[in-house]
């Protein structure tokens, strides 16, 4: 799970690099919200089957 919320990080810090630089509808910052939301949904996943 240290993994997952490092991975969860790096792809948040991109994200909000990312949107310093460029509109919020732009495909890559889409892409890069996307990739957070999978990370962040795999990782409520894994915790709900830790319960």
């Amino acid at each position: 799970m240290k993994n997952q919320a490092k991975a969860i990080e790096a792809t948040r810090l991109a994200l909000y690099k990312l949107a310093d630089k460029k509109s919020l509808t732009s495909p890559d910052i889409i892409k890069q919200s996307q990739k957070l939301d999978r990370l962040l949904n795999r990782h409520i996943l894994n915790k709900n089957k830790a319960i």
